[in-house]
Parts: C-alpha cells; structure tokens; sequence
C-alpha cells in the first residue's frame, strides 16, 4: 500500500504535467509557471525523502558524512532519484522558459 507522500507527490506531479501541458498549448506563462513550480517543488520533496532514506541507512541521517560511510542504493531509492531528478529538470525549464 502506498504511503501518504507518495500518493500526494504522484497527484501532484500529474496536477503539474496537466497544468504544464495547458500552458505549453495555450501559451499560457502562468499556467506552465504553476506547473512548473509544482513539477519542481515535488522533485526537490521527494530527492530529499530520498537522502532522507538513503542517509539513515547510512547510519549518519541527513548528514554528508554518509558519503564517507556509502551504502548501495535499492530499487526504491534508484527509483526515487531518477522520477523525482526528471521533475527536478522539467520544473526548471518551465519556469525558465520565457
């Protein structure tokens, strides 16, 4: 069963692919600078839930010191930061565009 953040991130990820899309065909600037803002936001939120993960496994939470200490990523974290850095990328060139 999926967990709260996820379900929140996936609805708003298509909110911003949907008011992305309807600007980019409308050439709407404030629709594609709202979905823009959401694709972003949720691509920052859920890179750091990602850290957050991945650094606890670590065994120094949130801390850079988990570089030195590095465990493999799983399936869900290599998951996490390819979705979530796409939409990282995406919300900047939206709101980016001119």
């Amino acid at each position: 069963m999926a967990r709260i953040h996820e379900t929140l991130s996936f609805i708003l990820s298509v909110t911003g692919g949907l008011f992305a899309y309807a600007g980019l065909r409308l050439n709407n600037k404030a629709l594609r600078e709202l979905g823009g803002g959401l694709l972003f936001s949720i691509g920052i939120g859920g890179l750091t839930l990602t850290w957050d993960r991945w650094s606890k496994r670590c065994g120094h939470h949130l801390s850079v010191v988990a570089f030195a200490h590095p465990k493999r990523l799983d399936k869900i974290e290599v998951a996490g930061l390819c979705t979530h850095s796409g939409q990282l990328v995406v919300g900047a060139v939206l709101l980016a565009w001119l």
